[in-house]
């Protein structure tokens, strides 16, 4: 009697390669048939399988592209919108800088910074954001640079000056208006410029005030405002800031400089071989009529804020 080789599960006993072939399905009568499309089907799953798999990490990878996409314009929109608003508040910080302030927040100088002097032919009016394109016109001129020794410089640098310089309690610059034409344009500037008094060894505490002018426009030229513009801005200073001794530092083939400063009383100080430059120096009296002040006519000031 032989041993069976094989046991189903429902005690039949079949020989090992009927058991191999046996169906699942109790019905069926083509095991062969039913095994080969057993087989088929699953291979057919896996493929499927597999398929779905990699249209799934294609699905994915699109989808995780288009979601990169999305976060960079997000993230490009809200950088935008901070660079918008860095710039609103930069613009807000500027106009609240140039909003007239109350006397009582501000020092004496920076009051001082906002007056406009007026004499007869000029109006003196103090350096402003609307007057740096046209000054640095001016400084960019080969011929100003030459008679006032200065470098060209970019129209960003001169915004930044002029913010500089009117935050300088020792800087006072005015620009200087034609009143002898209509419209009032810019003709050019003064420059004072404070300083420790080194030409007087009695009192090492007293300032003095280094002077520079420039009519820039041709048109202003030869009409007598350089002259009024020194003889005004020198009593200024003599009665706002209480300056006494002033300086202007000259090269030496700046005839008509020279001539202007001797003509209202500077005399020469020194003369420097290695800069070819000049100083002329002009000291008050103590007294109130500026006798020492060679003058064709007395200056007649009015301020304004």
């Amino acid at each position: 009697m032989s041993l069976p080789t094989n046991i189903d599960i429902n005690g039949s006993i079949e020989n090992n390669n009927s058991a191999l072939m046996q169906c699942s399905n109790d019905k069926c009568d083509k095991c062969n048939s039913c095994m080969n499309g057993t087989k088929l089907n699953n291979y057919y799953q896996m493929n499927h399988s597999a398929n779905s798999k990699e249209k799934s990490i294609n699905n994915s990878n699109n989808h995780s592209d288009h979601k990169n996409n999305n976060e960079e314009e997000v993230l490009n929109e809200n950088n935008n919108k901070i660079d918008t608003e860095i710039k609103e508040k930069e613009i807000k910080i500027e106009d609240d800088k140039n909003e007239p302030q109350n006397d009582e927040d501000l020092e004496d100088w920076q009051i001082l910074k906002q007056e406009s002097i007026e004499g007869e032919k000029v109006k003196l009016v103090p350096y402003q954001v609307n007057h740096v394109e046209t000054y640095n016109e001016w400084l960019n001129d080969p011929y100003i640079q030459q008679m006032t020794c200065t470098e060209p410089y970019s129209l960003e640098q001169e915004y930044e000056y002029q913010k500089e310089w009117n935050d300088d309690e020792t800087k006072y610059i005015f620009i200087i208006l034609d009143k002898t034409l209509s419209d009032l344009p810019m003709a050019g500037d003064i420059n004072l410029f404070i300083t420790q008094n080194i030409y007087n060894d009695n009192n090492k505490n007293e300032q003095m005030a280094e002077l520079n002018i420039m009519i820039a426009e041709e048109k202003s030229r030869r009409k007598g405002l350089a002259i009024e513009t020194l003889q005004i801005i020198i009593k200024w200073a003599q009665e706002k800031l209480e300056i006494k001794t002033f300086v202007a530092k000259i090269q030496h083939d700046n005839h008509g400089s020279i001539k202007l400063f001797k003509k209202i009383g500077f005399v020469q100080y020194e003369y420097i071989e290695a800069f070819k430059e000049y100083t002329f120096t002009l000291t008050l009296k103590d007294d109130n009529n500026n006798n020492n002040i060679k003058k064709h006519h007395s200056p007649s000031l009015r301020y304004t804020d």
